[in-house]
Formats: C-alpha cells, structure tokens, sequence
C-alpha cells in the first residue's frame, strides 16, 4: 500500500493516518474474501441442484451406473437366487467348472453334480445350512443344464457332496483332466429330477429359474426338453418377453426345447 506523508503533520500525526488506512484496508480486504467466498458457495450449491435435475432426467444413466456397482463375480457364469436368499452359481464349460472348484467352492458350501457326462459344477453358496427346497431348485437347475437336456430326457439324478469330497488329484497319484473331478465317500441324492425350468421377466430383465423356484416371474414361459430348436426358441422368447435374442439364448439349456406361449 502506497501513502503520501503530510507536511503540515508532525511523524505521530502521520504514523496515526497510516495506521487507519491500513486498517481500513484491511476490512475492505475482509468484505472482499467474505464476497468470493460467499460466491463461490452460491455457484457451488447451484451446481449441486444442476446435476442432480440432470441425473433425474436421465434414468438410463443411473441404471448403467448402477449396474456397473451391483456387477457380481458369478455374472459370469449360470446363476440365481434360490427362495431361501442362497446363490446357485454353475459352469458353462469345463474351464468353468474347474474355476469354480478351485476359486468359489469353500467348506460351507455344497458341490452337485447330475449324475451323467457332461454336466456343469454346480455350487449351492452356504449349502450345509440350506433348507430342502434350495437343496431341490439347486438339484433342478445343475440337471437341466447338464448333457440330459440334449438327449430329451424327462428326468436324471443329480448328486451333492461337501468340498472334502471332491478333488482334482487321486489318492493313488495323478489328477482328474479339464471339468473332471475325482469323488468320494456318500453322497445325498436327488433322484429322478425333473428336468424343467420357468423363463421370464424380473424388474425388466429375463430371468432363468428352476421350475419349482415359488418367485413369479412376468410373462412365465415353461421350458422343458422338445422339438423346438434352440434359435428358434430363442426367437419365439424374445419377443414374447420383448427383449433381445441374444439375452435369451445366453440363458437357454443347449438341446431342443419345449415351450407353449
């Protein structure tokens, strides 16, 4: 700050005058700060209110935000949710099913198999404390997508051991090749499993249950083993659910199927 002594003052009269203009500089200095910062609190609440209208204006970008936060590791793979609240999670290959042993099988959990070649690892999440009909949904699901499905059948038995039970080396040396699992001790039994499965729509996506599944779905369709190949089964499902081809046949056993719309 610049300042001009005046003559006609003694150096006390003059050191007074600065002092007040210094202090009047202050205080302006003061108001000045209180103003931006006032401002900037003022632009900022504006822009707070701007992005939220404009995140309720756009509900299809909250979903894809939102779907990216809820993407779970069995995305993956074949999935849902039994009526009890456990997760199924299966494989759809034989690298899959390795996976699955070797990355998401813990001690809680149950392994199932159906009791055919060619049928998917089939893990119930916390399975030693499952009711019976999880145990069942969980049966109905592992059999429905196994090799049974391609063949036509109505029903296969399906398997399930606790993860002690299953290994991929052999007590005399060796190890199970890609998908394959050596067994032992005794196993829980679900014999002659039904083979069908309920198709529809859930908070506007196609959903794949097991039959016996009690959750309502939009627009169920029953699938089960027939005529229909897989393309065209696809199709028809498609657009009776209005959804794409492409969700559908993702969700769809490999096999002719059976559906009545």
């Amino acid at each position: 700050m610049e300042t001009e002594l005046d003559t006609s003052k003694n150096s006390m009269q003059n050191l007074s005058s600065i002092f007040e203009k210094l202090k009047e500089a202050k205080a302006k200095k003061a108001r000045i700060i209180h103003e931006i910062e006032r401002t900037q609190a003022h632009l900022e609440k504006e822009k707070q209110a701007h992005g939220e209208a404009s995140e309720k204006g756009n509900p299809k970008k909250d979903s894809k935000t939102s779907s990216k936060k809820k993407k779970k590791w069995w995305d993956e793979y074949r999935s849902f949710e039994t009526s009890g609240g456990l997760r199924v999670v299966a494989g759809k290959s034989a690298k899959q099913n390795d996976e699955l042993y070797a990355k998401h099988l813990a001690v809680e959990d149950l392994f199932f198999h159906a009791d055919i070649q060619g049928a998917p690892t089939t893990i119930l999440k916390n399975g030693k404390n499952a009711a019976d009909s999880d145990l069942r949904e969980t049966a109905q699901f592992g059999a429905c997508f196994s090799s049974a499905w391609r063949t036509g059948a109505a029903a296969v038995d399906v398997y399930a051991l606790e993860k002690s039970q299953v290994s991929k080396n052999s007590p005399n040396g060796g190890s199970a090749g890609k998908g394959a699992f050596f067994l032992s001790g005794e196993r829980k039994w679900f014999k002659k499993t039904e083979l069908k499965l309920k198709i529809g729509n859930l908070d506007d996506a196609p959903v794949i249950l097991p039959f016996i599944h009690i959750k309502k779905l939009e627009k169920p369709v029953e699938l089960m083993p027939g005529s229909f190949e897989k393309e065209e089964a696809a199709t028809k499902l498609s657009a009776h659910l209005s959804c794409k081809k492409g969700e559908i046949l993702a969700l769809l056993p490999n096999g002719g199927i059976s559906l009545s719309i």
